[in-house]
């Protein structure tokens, strides 16, 4: 007979159809819960004389509360406890009869759900006495319980108390992840900020690439750098800190730097006109206390008598500026169905070749076999110059004296829109 069907549509029927008065039943099971425990006395009240073995698994889901309420019916329990606990995981019952021997062997355990409420199989098997097969069965139930200890000889030894504590554990864990799981419920989504953090570590760039073209001097004559500016933002490219604490930290103090370009009106150079500016996608993760600051800063500005760049845009973003993206995605097409990397123009007849693109560099293979790995706001910063009228040096091109960069960087900006070698001047140029 098969379990759920019509006759016996879950394990409850198919125990219950199985018992009578004087039957011996046998059973393995992996979890016995209140619940069940429950369930079979229930099934047990109408008949007399019937004995029960029964074995669990002192783990998981069995309640120890449940063992003990499963002897108190009657019935001999023993449990697996222990390093043997985990792979016990039958569901057999054999209930012997003086006629027969009834096998229910199937997937539900001694729980509400596994005899009545879940979607469980059985197959119910009738041996009539004398079968050879009921000695097998009752020699498999002996091979897959032989591993367990009477209940009796367990309840109040040091396993039984660690158990017990284990499961204690348990709960409270499960509280609080019920605890955890009620508060998401209640939470609405909060859109993952990494992109716009991502934008202002490139703006941060921006700033300090423009800050050292616009070559402004400092009190004692020497060129101002912003190299603490620098440092941070290497840091925050490499998430060793957070961008938005980079910014607030450093306008919090009035620097030395930030006279500088009130002297010399250059509002556009100053973190506090980026918190300021309202179109950034990144405007609302500054405090409001940062914002306040920002806007008194810039309104020193315009205290001094300099013009501020119109609301929402910045004098350094200049209409017709080559953008980030406008060269990945030039570089992009010169590489598209190219797999060997896009041949550049030779400078000094050293050949270099475009061989891959990464989100924040180009990479360039040198005639020597070896790679350059470019920055993009790098290339960006030197397109921009060409275009205001300035002639680079090869020798120019790298932020510091390194001959090899020059010699993979000359050649890629040649291969952009808009930028001539001069062989004779040794320059680049714009047209």
């Amino acid at each position: 007979m098969l379990v759920p069907s019509e006759e016996l549509p879950n394990g409850r029927s198919a125990v219950r159809a199985a018992l009578g008065d004087g039957a011996a039943i046998r059973a393995a099971v992996a979890f016995v819960t209140r619940t069940g425990v429950a369930e079979l006395a229930e099934l047990l009240s109408g008949f007399q004389d019937v004995t029960v073995e029964i074995t669990a698994r002192a783990q998981d889901v069995t309640e120890p509360e449940a063992l003990l309420a499963l002897r108190e019916l009657g019935a001999d329990v023993s449990i697996v406890i222990g390093r043997h606990a985990s792979a016990f995981h039958p569901k057999l019952w054999l209930v012997g009869h003086a006629e027969e021997t009834i096998v229910i062997a199937g997937s539900g355990n001694l729980t509400g759900g596994g005899l009545l409420t879940n979607d469980e199989q059985f197959e119910v098997i009738r041996l009539p006495t004398g079968d050879p097969l009921i000695a097998a069965h009752h020699d498999r139930l002996d091979h897959l319980t032989r591993h367990a200890l009477a209940l009796d000889v367990i309840e109040g030894s040091a396993i039984w108390r660690e158990w017990l504590e284990v499961r204690k554990r348990q709960q409270r864990i499960r509280a609080q992840l019920i605890s955890a799981e009620r508060n998401l419920s209640q939470r609405d989504p909060v859109p993952d900020r990494a992109a716009h953090k991502a934008h202002l570590i490139d703006d941060l760039q921006q700033i300090y690439d423009d800050t050292v073209a616009a070559d402004l001097p400092r009190a004692d004559g020497a060129r101002y750098y912003p190299t603490r500016l620098l440092v941070a933002i290497n840091a925050a490219r490499d998430g060793e800190r957070e961008p938005v604490k980079v910014v607030s930290d450093t306008i919090r103090r009035h620097t030395d730097g930030l006279d500088i370009l009130l002297q010399a009106g250059r509002v556009d150079l100053t973190l506090e006109w980026l918190v300021a500016d309202d179109t950034k996608p990144y405007h609302d993760l500054f405090n409001a206390r940062s914002q306040q600051l920002a806007r008194e800063r810039v309104d020193a500005f315009r205290r001094a008598g300099h013009t501020l760049p119109a609301a929402g845009s910045l004098a350094r973003l200049a209409a017709d500026a080559v953008s980030h993206e406008e060269i990945r995605e030039h570089l992009a097409r010169l590489l598209d169905g190219r797999p060997a990397g896009y041949a550049l123009p030779p400078l000094h007849r050293a050949e270099a070749t475009l061989v891959a693109l990464e989100p924040e560099h180009a990479v360039v293979r040198r005639g020597s076999g070896t790679d350059a790995r470019i920055p993009v706001r790098l290339i960006r910063l030197r397109l921009n110059a060409l275009a205001s009228g300035q002639e680079l040096l090869v020798s120019e091109l790298a932020e510091s004296n390194n001959d090899r960069f020059n010699s993979a960087l000359g050649p890629l900006l040649t291969a952009l829109p808009g930028v001539t070698w001069d062989s004779e001047s040794q320059r680049l140029r714009s047209g």
